[in-house]
């Protein structure tokens, strides 16, 4: 996934949160800062072939999350939170990895399974 990729899908995951519907392509290109609608097209046929958005072909708002490895996505981030957490305490000589930490990264891998 490209870092591009990653931002529209943050975007997304953030505007269904907020919205409860789907956002248009001149709302996501607004979101990402992108002036073109054939970049954000390009941009969601490859979300799409990743499995993690569906579209319906000529179906206005039709865009939504699936679920395939979006967990995942979450244990990564989580993992890393954890790990990064624990090389900043181990520069800094203090325990920094949290309960916090540890409990989200069990709940992503629940999540996950």
């Amino acid at each position: 996934m490209t870092p591009k990729q990653d931002e529209c899908l943050q975007f997304l995951e953030k505007w269904f949160a907020e919205h409860r519907h789907a956002p248009s392509f001149k709302e996501i290109a607004r979101g990402l800062n992108v002036n073109s609608g054939s970049r954000v097209f390009a941009l969601l046929d490859a979300l799409q072939a990743q499995g993690l958005v569906h579209r319906e072909p000529h179906k206005w708002r039709s865009l939504r999350l699936t679920r395939g490895p979006l967990p995942w996505r979450r244990v990564g981030n989580a993992a890393r939170r954890l790990v990064g957490n624990a090389t900043l305490g181990s520069l800094s000589g203090k325990a920094l990895v949290t309960i916090d930490d540890l409990n989200d990264l069990t709940t992503a891998l629940k999540d996950a399974e």
